[in-house]
């Protein structure tokens, strides 16, 4: 029995054709990409409902490293946000004292603001592209994630990425990607196969109409590092803390951290 999808019904099998490469060969189409995800959402939910990207348990670390690093409530900036859905899982047990939502898919942000209204903290939320919010913002926050869209970018903006969430962090702050990363020695078309693989297993079938969505965007917008590479991203950019601290070689998916300050 397949389980109900969250949000609006989309027929993911007349989607809209989108293209996602840039010119500029290094990177995906911002705007393209923001368009699909208005468009998609509902597939990508699936993804959610049946976990087939390990929300649960990559959250449940996140949760942990903010758990242990902070005594006091923190700001959250969450980039490439969607509905918010995945960041419920750390407002709910960490003390938030500010979320700032990042995303250019404006209609999964109205459900972001609904999805967090239950918590009662103080929220913003911008549709934007996260870089360009990254590069204009003079805030400080404790927490900065990405999860499930760096891949989205060329090396180099990757590396933006890394350059402005140091200057935006504040003195103890952590930087987290939570994505799907290439093991080492990998190449692109290899992780696309192990990925698409694991995750038809992991449906059951149960899914073939999102599958074939998410396939498809895939191999059209999913330019992932190396999990090793994101660490020398983190040197490169001056992080005194810059670790893969979970990577399941099954799935691919895993858990970065940046940090200005301690080890822990």
């Amino acid at each position: 029995m397949r389980l109900p999808s969250l949000g609006p019904a989309i027929n993911c099998l007349s989607l809209p054709k989108t293209e996602f490469l840039s010119k500029e060969a290094d990177c995906v189409d911002a705007k393209g990409l923001g368009k699909f995800f208005d468009s998609a959402w509902n597939a990508y939910r699936d993804l959610l409902v049946f976990d087939l990207m390990h929300h649960r348990d990559l959250f449940g670390i996140l949760v942990g490293q903010v758990q242990r690093r902070f005594q006091h409530p923190v700001s959250f900036l969450d980039l490439a946000c969607g509905d918010s859905d995945p960041a419920r899982m750390v407002l709910g047990k960490v003390p938030v004292r500010e979320y700032v939502g990042v995303d250019l898919a404006a209609g999964p942000l109205e459900l972001a603001r609904a999805n967090l209204q239950p918590f009662g903290i103080p929220a913003e939320f911008f549709a934007q592209d996260f870089l360009e919010f990254l590069g204009e913002t003079k805030r400080e926050f404790d927490l900065i994630l990405i999860s499930y869209s760096i891949h989205h970018l060329g090396t180099f903006k990757k590396k933006e990425v890394f350059r402005l969430a140091k200057e935006k962090l504040s003195p103890q702050g952590i930087f987290v990607i939570i994505d799907g990363m290439r093991l080492a020695g990998q190449g692109r078309d290899a992780w696309l196969v192990q990925c698409f693989q694991y995750m038809e297993k992991r449906s059951e079938g149960k899914i073939p109409a999102t599958f074939q969505v998410v396939k498809k965007h895939m191999g059209e917008a999913d330019f992932p590092e190396e999990g090793v590479g994101y660490e020398a991203m983190g040197r490169e950019a001056g992080f005194k803390e810059s670790r893969l601290i979970h990577h399941d070689p099954a799935s691919t998916f895993g858990v970065y951290l940046a940090g200005n300050g301690r080890d822990l």
